[in-house]
């Protein structure tokens, strides 16, 4: 059980990292003003920290999003982040989003689970204070989108070619990549894992010519 605990808190931790990395990709690119990690809040005259989410950004236009990753979206997990959200959304009324993120290779079963709680929100058969349950590579999208809203169709298309073209640099060079592609931890889901594992796989194919 010591060892089933510290494998799932392992996991956790290196699913923050991987949302860190992309949410630091964008800052430097321009996209993103501010990045409070994580960002803590309470009630006046209350704790100061009761409600938590891994990372408060503003964008450059002032949109603010809240977005927090997990790999488990269980009930009593996804009540705990509602609660969250709910919360930070009544006391800091300039968060226009909160977006719940999953990782790429998350494993079939808790996909499942995501992918049913993700629904319902879109579907809008529940009351939910999290505006989408997203995919990393959806989060990446979104955040993309928001950042070029307002370029022209042509500079926008060039910088997301520009963007596509970084975004393969940077799976190739992580060193989660690797380390799972290396088999090294057991609890590494991997930056855009999928990805570099097709590009592994096609490159070691006998038919792979350069």
């Amino acid at each position: 059980m010591e060892k089933e605990n510290r494998q799932k808190q392992e996991h956790g931790e290196n699913n923050k990292k991987i949302l860190k990395s992309l949410i630091e990709n964008y800052s430097q690119a321009g996209y993103i003003s501010e990045n409070i990690t994580p960002y803590q809040t309470g009630y006046p005259n209350l704790d100061e920290k009761q409600f938590k989410i891994d990372h408060l950004i503003t964008f450059t236009d002032g949109e603010v999003w809240g977005i927090h990753t997990t790999s488990s979206i269980r009930t009593d997990r996804a009540k705990q982040i509602q609660w969250d959200a709910y919360h930070i959304k009544q006391i800091n009324q300039n968060v226009k989003k909160v977006y719940l993120v999953f990782p790429e290779s998350l494993n079939c079963c808790d996909r499942k689970h995501a992918l049913s709680y993700q629904r319902k929100i879109r579907e809008k058969r529940m009351y939910s204070a999290i505006d989408d349950v997203l995919s990393l590579g959806e989060l990446e999208k979104f955040i993309e989108s928001k950042g070029l809203e307002k370029e022209k169709m042509g500079k926008r298309k060039a910088i997301e070619g520009k963007n596509f073209e970084k975004r393969l640099v940077t799976i190739l060079n992580h060193s989660a990549n690797i380390t799972r592609w290396n088999q090294v931890s057991s609890t590494e889901d991997g930056f855009f894992y999928p990805v570099f594992e097709q590009i592994m796989n096609l490159g070691s194919s006998p038919n792979f010519v350069i």
